[in-house]
């Protein structure tokens, strides 16, 4: 019953670690391919993009259309708002959420890529094991998952010499 109860615990241990080194497989794959995430910051383009969803930008695809969602640049800052017209040589953008386009049109070399995929709720995530917080906490869960792998594995052996 014992070695039961551990090998729940050894396991139960492991889900948070292993999600984190899924999740970040699946964003560096996803970069290789040209595909970028982002955290969006407000609420700007509810109800389509919550605040907190990672937006999934192409970045291989920097013409967009009206209607499409794309990310740019501005200044130092991201933004990603919906393409509501095509200018001669820019766009005009506006978030859903507002009532009125974005003050200035976005460039072409402001263009990062066109958003293909929102997942609601992701950027919490990740804005939370960037923090000192985060990264101390799966800190703690890799230590305990490596203290639990190691301390199953000793008793094993144990086990086995015994017999």
């Amino acid at each position: 019953m014992k070695h039961k109860l551990w090998n729940l615990f050894m396991k139960i241990m492991g889900v948070p670690f292993w999600c984190t080194a899924i999740l970040g497989l699946f964003l560096l794959s996803a970069s290789l391919l040209g595909i970028r995430s982002y955290a969006v910051l407000s609420g700007s383009m509810e109800p389509a993009i919550s605040t907190g969803s990672v937006v999934l930008v192409n970045t291989d695809r920097r013409d967009p259309v009206v209607g499409d969602v794309i990310t740019y640049r501005l200044g130092k800052n991201l933004v990603t708002h919906r393409v509501s017209r095509v200018l001669d040589d820019a766009y005009e953008t506006r978030g859903d959420a507002n009532d009125l386009p974005d003050g200035e049109p976005v460039t072409p070399g402001q263009i990062i890529g066109c958003v293909s995929t929102a997942i609601p709720y992701l950027g919490y995530v990740i804005f939370f094991l960037r923090s000192k917080k985060g990264m101390l906490l799966m800190g703690a869960f890799l230590l305990l998952y490596l203290f639990t792998v190691c301390t199953s594995e000793l008793f094993k052996i144990r086990e086995e010499s015994r017999a």
